[in-house]
């Protein structure tokens, strides 16, 4: 798999959405991001807003660092 990926042949990503073959309006990390920080997302001006920058965290910042997290746990595995 890390040599496919390397050499440009595989694309490895991890989904955290399995159960849907589009993803959702908002994934299940964006709705624990939600759900922990006590928003409420309506129509309201800022909303959007807000939807956006849950959105770039889960993506940007939670997801890489999982994706990132994983790769590093199944290649010392593979090491062992």
């Amino acid at each position: 798999m890390f040599r496919g990926r390397n050499e440009g042949v595989l694309q490895l990503s991890l989904n955290a959405d399995p159960q849907f073959d589009e993803p959702p309006k908002e994934s299940h990390g964006e709705q624990i991001i939600i759900d922990h920080l006590g928003l409420r997302l309506n129509n309201a001006p800022a909303d959007s807003w807000r939807k956006g920058v849950v959105s770039w965290t889960w993506r940007i910042k939670v997801l890489m660092h999982l994706e990132t997290e994983l790769m590093g746990t199944v290649r010392e595995r593979r090491r062992r």
